[in-house]
């Protein structure tokens, strides 16, 4: 059965913050601290996250969504009905109140409760594509996704938490069959890829969400990270492909960066060779972790 999504626009604009980890790293006991409808967003973006995966999957699927070959059911389960992500949010949920996976990864979690956990789906060359291109379709049509309008008219946390779950789905396929990087793009972030998106929502407000973090994502893929400058006797660095902060962020990241480092000690000298070129000697490895210390701790993976 084909899964319709039925998230309604005002209600995923009126849920609050989300206060969880990144989704690399939050578990099971992180996702037990949402409330209902906070869940019910994480778990709409794990399902969009599924279909960008099976829409970007380079081999062709064999079999519609109703037969258990199809290869979404190695990363959901069965039984979702006309309101996926609200059934996928308390399956997960379910799973999740035990003690023995309050540890968890939430992506360990999602394949847990997959209906398939073994096996092979049912994927290969076909001979008929105009027959099996629409069985790539999980949630179907444009109806079925939030709309840029109403993501942007959400909160920061609600907009999060819908990317964090994307991201979650189209690395859970990945887990399973393997795959393409224009799925999700090599050291780009969640935090990264959001506020991409809601650039790109700004522009395209008629858009579907769902249209744009395809989108998105294929072009932070193939997209060279930029290398950025300070003022102060900083080495060149890079932030993630989607990051692109103003001239006035920049600045602020790199007197933050250097403000981490202690006035008189040796970090700063070192620093400035590594800037000029110069060798910086043996403290030059050790210096590297503590510049990557600085660079989180100012928030640089988020710009």
């Amino acid at each position: 059965m084909r899964l319709v999504l039925l998230v309604a626009v005002a209600a995923v604009a009126g849920l609050g913050a989300v206060s969880i980890a990144l989704a690399q790293e939050a578990t099971c006991t992180d996702f037990r601290t949402l409330e209902d409808g906070q869940k019910v967003t994480f778990a709409y973006g794990y399902l969009e996250g599924v279909q960008a995966a099976l829409d970007k999957e380079v081999t062709d699927i064999l079999v519609p969504p109703s037969d258990e070959r199809h290869p979404a059911w190695w990363v959901l389960p069965t039984g979702l009905g006309e309101k996926p992500a609200s059934a996928l949010a308390n399956k997960l949920d379910s799973h999740c109140r035990s003690t023995a996976n309050s540890k968890q990864t939430l992506l360990t979690a999602f394949l847990a409760i997959s209906h398939k956990q073994d096996g092979w789906p049912s994927i290969g060359i076909s001979t008929d594509k105009k027959k099996t291109d629409p069985w790539r379709n999980l949630l179907g049509g444009k109806e079925s996704s939030v709309s840029c309008a109403g993501y942007l008219a959400s909160r920061d946390g609600t907009r999060q938490a819908i990317v964090h779950g994307y991201y979650l789905g189209t690395q859970a396929l990945k887990t399973r069959l393997g795959g393409a990087e224009l799925v999700w793009p090599t050291n780009s972030t969640p935090q990264g890829v959001r506020l991409e998106v809601d650039r790109s929502c700004r522009k395209e407000k008629t858009a579907t969400l769902r249209d744009v973090l395809w989108v998105i994502t294929a072009e932070l893929s193939v997209r060279k990270p930029r290398s950025f400058k300070c003022e102060q006797p900083l080495p060149e660095f890079t932030l993630g492909a989607a990051s692109n902060p103003s001239d006035a962020e920049l600045a602020k990241l790199c007197a933050c960066i250097w403000s981490k480092l202690p006035e008189g000690g040796w970090e700063r000298d070192v620093s400035a060779k590594i800037r000029r070129g110069e060798d910086p000697g043996w403290r030059g490895r050790g210096f590297m972790p503590r510049f990557g210390a600085a660079l989180d701790a100012c928030g640089g993976r988020s710009l």
